[in-house]
Order: C-alpha cells, then sequence, then structure tokens
C-alpha cells in the first residue's frame, strides 16, 4: 500500500456557522398549524406597494424627459437668436421670409440654412414674423412651444 495515504476523516462534524432555517426543528417551522411563510394577503399588499411605486416613477420619468425635450426647444432658440444676430451684423438684414423652417426632424424640410447653427433633433424652428423679425420653436415630444423676437431676445411660451 502506498505510505502517503491518508484516512478519511471520521470524527463528529460540528457546523461551521449559526444554524441556518434547514436545521430548525418540524415544531418551530410550523405556526397555527401551517408552515411559516408569507400569506396570499401579505403578497397582494406587497404587490400592490411595488405597483403603485412603479406607476409613480414611470410618470416622473416620462414628465422630466418632456422638460428636457422643452429645454432643447428653448436652448436652440436662443442659439437661434444669435445666429439672426450675427447674420444682420455682417449682412443688414435676416434670413428667412415668414414660414420659413429650420428642421431637426427629417419628415419636415428645412428652408433656410444658418452657418453658424445646426438644431437638435426633433426641434423645428419657424419664423413667424418679418418685421419685427420673431420666431417660435418647438420639440416633436415636448409640450411647449416657445417664441421670441430676436430684437428683444427674450424667450416666451
Amino acid at each position: 500500500m502506498y505510505k502517503g495515504l491518508i484516512l478519511p476523516f471520521t470524527g463528529p462534524i460540528k457546523p461551521a456557522g449559526p444554524a441556518c432555517p434547514s436545521d430548525q426543528t418540524t415544531d418551530e417551522l410550523i405556526r397555527d398549524g401551517f408552515p411559516k411563510g408569507m400569506t396570499l394577503v401579505e403578497l397582494i399588499v406587497v404587490a400592490a406597494i411595488l405597483s403603485i411605486l412603479g406607476t409613480i416613477s414611470v410618470y416622473w420619468v416620462y414628465h422630466y424627459q418632456s422638460v428636457a425635450y422643452d429645454v432643447a426647444a428653448k436652448h436652440d432658440l436662443n442659439n437661434f437668436i444669435k445666429a439672426q444676430m450675427d447674420y444682420n451684423t455682417n449682412y443688414d438684414d435676416y434670413l428667412g421670409n415668414t414660414g420659413s423652417v429650420i428642421s431637426g426632424v427629417p419628415s419636415i424640410p428645412s428652408t433656410v440654412s444658418l452657418e453658424a447653427f445646426n438644431v437638435s433633433n426633433g426641434v423645428t424652428i419657424t419664423v413667424t414674423s418679418v418685421s419685427p423679425f420673431s420666431a417660435a420653436a418647438r420639440h416633436t415630444k415636448g409640450k411647449k412651444t416657445y417664441y421670441t423676437v430676436v430684437d428683444d431676445g427674450i424667450i416666451t411660451e
């Protein structure tokens, strides 16, 4: 026989940590004649609470997403004002006529193009008046439309 062979351990086995639930006796696992665990009513209450929290969180995600789209439209309108002012400084005129469109929507073609200005995806800016020069901006997924007169530079809803 091989000299280095060690015989298997035959002593008592002690648990390494605290007792786990499977180490409990049958009497400890039974409450009022039923196994311990969650009742159907408790599960329904937990499911109802989770569904309410999920509904609330989905609402707020869509709300803040809409706010972000509106901010993009307002930001683009502000940049459009600056680009028009630069154009007016160089050429003593504004670019575009009433109804002219700068669009970031593929289905709406742009009729005006400014070199120093790019519109965001989903935003459409429309020239609403030539004298005084004014414009409106809206995002296709936003809730607000923003208006401005370029000479004033004030953006309103």
